[in-house]
């Protein structure tokens, strides 16, 4: 088939049983793995991300375009390196490098705190190990 492929992409969750609008709660490292495993699967003629409230998943948004307009630069540095440039230049050098840690122990708490997961029919609190997650998010 000569038409090709692409990828729609989501940052942000508009729907029940709650929206998640006002915080983005994709993760970089999700989002990087899964459009690294589509540009490697031969996906690479159209990416379009939804966003919603682009404020939110300003730096989701940035690294989205930047692996849309060259993987190869994001891949050398990857997800780590990448956010430390963004707070970097949003914020300075100094307050970077405070900020770092706490961008990624937000990732993580965001990770395991969405309402969707926690819903009776979608969750089971019985089998949840809260000791491994106290742990990852310190």
């Amino acid at each position: 088939r000569p038409g090709g492929n692409g990828i729609y992409y989501h940052v942000s969750y508009w729907g029940r049983p709650h929206d998640y609008l006002w915080l983005s709660t994709a993760s970089p490292y999700l989002l990087y793995q899964q459009m690294k495993q589509a540009y490697e699967k031969g996906i690479r003629q159209m990416w379009i991300l939804n966003v919603g409230d682009i404020k939110p998943a300003e730096y989701q948004t940035e690294l989205f375009m930047d692996m849309a307009w060259n993987i190869g630069r994001v891949q050398q540095t990857g997800v780590t390196g990448h956010l430390s440039h963004f707070l970097s230049r949003e914020f300075g050098t100094v307050s970077a490098s405070a900020l770092f840690p706490l961008w990624n122990s937000a990732i993580a708490a965001i990770s395991f705190s969405l309402y969707s997961i926690f819903i009776y029919y979608t969750y089971s609190f019985i089998h949840m190990d809260f000791l491994s997650i106290c742990i990852i998010i310190e």
